[in-house]
């Protein structure tokens, strides 16, 4: 048999396989991440593969060969996750689901692949083809997905009133917090699905002159949805109108919160707008903020770059990434109760805590859980997240004791966004009443306001506008509505159901 020279067969497709991985994380979730976090592995992976094909080659002194043994690492490397969460949603044995059971084959694959190209004397002139043509097909195909969502309009408003807020001496306004606690469920869902009574914290609250509503529903059962809601004082149905049901766009949720009215107006009136950083890039970065806080530098910790380590072969570790998480939390709650110091203005204060959310990796007085079978998981039955109710309890209660109460009280909103999730069908009542209802507290010094026993988010700050700065908001009909991350437009409408 006559070979033909590969002397002159170029071979792209390591660099080509290793920018796939990255493009498909991309485009599987596309509706929901900043592009910018794409940036930082577009680059490094590349360069990383490039570099162990280059040394490769010098070893075995034939591109092919490393070409075809690099590529396929890569390919191994990033299916793994992928497998893992397959076997997990599948009906095989707990056992051969386990990292240390599923390595084995992955190794294995991986060491006879190469054994066999380092010593083949084929000149894998076909194999190198037909490789790149893969390699080329895959990069197309992710492309053109990006390229369909980047001509998509998604520039969108919601239509609200425009109320004149009258400006007043700054010296005489209150400072305002909204903490923001994602996942803080309802006292009855804590009593029935969790088993923890969560009574003696309310009845602190009470004794801090805190209204609660003891059965409050959320709008709505996802968290950009409420922020987006609450800070904006709309529903955001109609955004999911003008996209369609079955998008799942929530890009403009991001821009709502972004530029959202309800720190406009209060910048309006002189306060300093105050935001602390949250894991969520969506909540952080908020145009008209004045100051952000507890910003993280590191740009290996971003959501897209969890997302890409959690389906490769470094998920058994990808764990570690939470101390950055951690971080940000406990910035955050360091921050909360000195704030107003560092301003000489009345500071509106934002502070969207990932608490009690998982991954549970604080124990009840804060201190840290390590174990290798933390995950971001919806397991909510777990003790972790009782425990960190209670670290959220004792964290919140010591902001209250470390902030003034004086002649111009705070204003404080304590609330939850949405349940939380143990029920397992999801069409069930209890599971509902399990995602809906939240805790909802609420501090108006100086109002004898008593709050309807219906209200929900939306009507917050309609609420707070009208009782403190004269404005005239008319209150919205209180409605629950059911979505999820994956149709988050499909709504339900819980309270036309009953």
């Amino acid at each position: 048999m006559q070979y033909v020279s590969s002397k002159n067969k170029k071979v792209f497709h390591p660099l080509l396989f290793s920018i796939f991985p990255i493009l498909y994380i991309f485009t599987l979730n596309i509706d929901s991440l900043n592009p910018e976090e794409v940036i930082l592995p577009i680059i490094l992976v590349p360069i990383v593969s490039i570099g162990l094909w280059s040394l490769l080659s010098l070893i075995l002194k034939n591109k092919y060969k490393a070409g075809m043994i690099i590529s396929i690492g890569i390919i191994l490397f990033f299916s793994y996750g992928h497998i893992h969460n397959i076997l997990i949603d599948s009906e095989v044995t707990e056992d051969f689901s386990r990292h240390r059971y599923l390595v084995i084959p992955f190794v294995s694959i991986f060491l006879i692949t190469t054994i066999y190209f380092v010593k083949t004397q084929k000149l894998l002139n076909n194999a190198t083809t037909i490789t790149n043509g893969i390699s080329i097909a895959l990069i197309l195909m992710t492309l053109v997905n990006i390229s369909s969502f980047a001509f998509t309009d998604t520039s969108m408003t919601l239509e609200n009133e425009s109320i004149f807020l009258p400006m007043t001496n700054t010296d005489s306004l209150p400072n305002v917090y909204y903490i923001f606690l994602d996942a803080y469920a309802g006292e009855s869902v804590l009593n029935s699905v969790h088993n923890f009574d969560n009574s003696d914290f309310l009845k602190e609250l009470e004794l801090k002159d805190f209204q609660i509503l003891d059965d409050a529903n959320t709008n709505y059962a996802v968290t950009t949805h409420v922020m987006s809601s609450v800070l904006n004082m709309q529903y955001i149905n109609e955004i999911g109108t003008k996209l369609g049901k079955d998008s799942k766009n929530v890009h403009p949720l991001y821009d709502l919160i972004e530029n959202n009215k309800v720190m406009k107006d209060f910048k309006s009136m002189g306060y300093e707008i105050i935001v602390l950083g949250s894991s969520h890039k969506f909540s952080t970065d908020i145009s008209v903020a004045d100051e952000i806080l507890c910003i993280s530098n590191d740009p290996i910790n971003s959501e897209f770059n969890i997302n890409l380590i959690k389906t490769s072969i470094l998920k058994p570790i990808y764990s570690m990434l939470f101390e950055t998480h951690r971080d940000k939390i406990l910035c955050s709650l360091s921050e909360l109760p000195n704030v107003h110091n560092q301003f000489e203005k009345p500071i509106f204060v934002f502070s969207h805590l990932l608490l009690p959310h998982s991954p549970f990796i604080f124990g009840p007085n804060g201190e840290e859980r390590i174990s290798k079978t933390i995950e971001v998981t919806d397991e909510w039955k777990a003790q972790g997240y009782v425990d960190q109710v209670k670290f959220t309890n004792k964290k919140m209660l010591e902001f209250l004791e470390s902030i003034p109460m004086d002649d111009q009280d705070p204003i404080i909103i304590i609330m939850g966004d949405h349940g939380t999730g143990a029920t397992a069908d999801i069409n069930s009542d209890s599971k509902l009443i399990e995602r809906m209802k939240i805790l909802y507290a609420l501090r108006l010094p100086n109002s004898n306001v008593d709050l309807p026993d219906d209200m929900t988010p939306v009507n917050t700050f309609r609420l707070i506008f009208n009782e403190y700065f004269g404005s005239d908001y008319e209150y919205l009909e209180n409605n629950s509505y059911l979505s999820s991350h994956d149709w988050p437009y499909n709504f339900t409408n819980l309270n036309k159901n009953n």
